[in-house]
């Protein structure tokens, strides 16, 4: 029987923003939530984060987690999106309204996973 492709979205932390994955644990879905939600807020999100979903209750993040990919960016607004892109270093970007930038991004997901 052959075993069908599916996508598959979580709400992460009563948030708008969904990822799509099969591959993230929970607690590393609440990760990559956590940094878009920081990163907004022109704070360093890594160590944020890394501090409320992990050490604080008693866990280490013992590898890298690469959130870009498992992102759903349509979810999000266009200030989170200019944050993510600007953290990224991606140029040309200031005066594209969202479905520009949602072609960016696509373009950067595929290029760089």
């Amino acid at each position: 029987m052959k075993k069908s492709k599916k996508n598959y979205s979580f709400t992460l932390l009563n948030s708008k923003e969904t990822l799509k994955t099969k591959k993230l644990s929970n607690r590393e879905k609440r990760y990559c939530s956590c940094l878009m939600k920081v990163r907004k807020n022109n704070f360093n999100p890594y160590g944020i984060c890394t501090d409320s979903v992990y050490n604080k209750q008693g866990y280490k993040r013992n590898k890298m987690i690469d959130c870009g990919k498992y992102y759903d960016f349509s979810k999000y607004t266009i200030p989170m999106l200019r944050v993510f892109i600007k953290e990224k270093k991606i140029k040309g970007t200031s005066k594209m309204n969202k479905k520009q930038l949602l072609n960016v991004l696509k373009k950067y997901q595929n290029k760089k996973y």
